[in-house]
């Protein structure tokens, strides 16, 4: 059975940003406990998310589902274009390349630098 760990760290650009650090796999054992913590978050008022992705070795499509839970909690598109509400950190360049694939990167911002993203929100 694989394993998630979330940490989750605020921090402060135009506006409070909170950042769930991944470590671990996120797949159909682990998928749900990222869609619980991102829906806490949410509840103590987090609008805008980053995950950090840095640490994920594996990613499956339960992942990609709670991707896109998230980024439907959050409003989705609210701007025509990408959301200004959730973005992605360093993920691994197998996960990129499904998150291209799956046309994820037309509507979510990817990031590779932690101060860029923060100063994007």
């Amino acid at each position: 059975m694989s394993s998630l760990k979330i940490n989750v760290v605020n921090k402060e650009g135009r506006v409070p940003v909170t950042v769930l650090q991944l470590i671990g796999q996120v797949d159909a054992s682990t998928y749900t406990s990222l869609q619980e913590k991102a829906e806490e978050e949410k509840k103590e008022g987090a609008d805008y998310m980053l995950l950090d992705m840095t640490e994920v070795g594996y990613m499956s499509s339960a992942g990609f589902k709670a991707m896109h839970s998230i980024y439907s909690m959050l409003g989705g598109i609210t701007d025509g274009g990408k959301t200004p509400h959730l973005g992605l950190l360093n993920p691994t360049d197998e996960v990129s390349r499904i998150v291209k694939t799956l046309g994820f990167d037309s509507y979510i911002n990817i990031y590779s630098d932690l101060d860029e993203a923060i100063s994007a929100f």
